[in-house]
């Protein structure tokens, strides 16, 4: 993969991990095997895995702020594949592919004002513990999103070609005010 961490804490931020693969394993943009990892306002896209997290492999703790993940393909967890503590804050995870969880597969989660959509067959969501949600959207049911200001089954009206091809920064992980 593109980074690998291994305790302490760890910090990415206005990157962009593009292109990388774990072709024996998991964590084709990032493994994060312990320690803390922080991610903010970067863009994970079109990394893969043969196993679990294309984007992001987290087997510890993990904060994603002002964060796309799109485009990562994956057996499971297609754009993140979370395996211990997540919390993830103005998010856009879309437009991934896995068999089981196409934009993340997660034990437990945390996320605020995140956008989970189009993330192919596995569904925008695989949650086996609990994802505590607010204000955060996805666009085919499969997140359980219950909390205050969420929106299920809905369409997140993103600039599909944003998603995919976004190298600058641009803040795209916001919902639009008409969703």
């Amino acid at each position: 993969g593109g980074i690998f961490t291994s305790g302490g804490t760890n910090t990415v931020t206005d990157s962009t991990l593009s292109g990388n693969s774990a072709t024996d394993g998991s964590g084709g943009g990032i493994y994060n095997d312990s320690g803390t990892l922080s991610i903010a306002g970067s863009t994970l896209i079109g990394n893969t895995a043969t196993s679990a997290g294309g984007g992001i492999e987290n087997v510890s703790t993990a904060e994603l702020i002002n964060t796309t993940v799109s485009g990562n393909s994956a057996t499971s967890g297609g754009g993140i594949d979370n395996r211990d503590t997540l919390t993830a804050t103005n998010v856009t995870i879309a437009d991934n592919t896995a068999s089981t969880g196409g934009g993340i597969w997660a034990f437990d989660a945390t996320v605020v004002n995140t956008v989970f959509a189009n993330n192919g067959t596995g569904g925008d969501c695989f949650i086996t513990v609990a994802l505590t949600s607010s204000h955060s959207l996805d666009s085919d049911g499969s997140c359980g999103l219950t909390g205050p200001g969420d929106l299920s089954n809905s369409d997140p009206l993103l600039d599909r070609k944003s998603t995919r091809l976004n190298s600058s920064h641009t803040d795209i992980s916001r919902m639009p005010s008409s969703a």
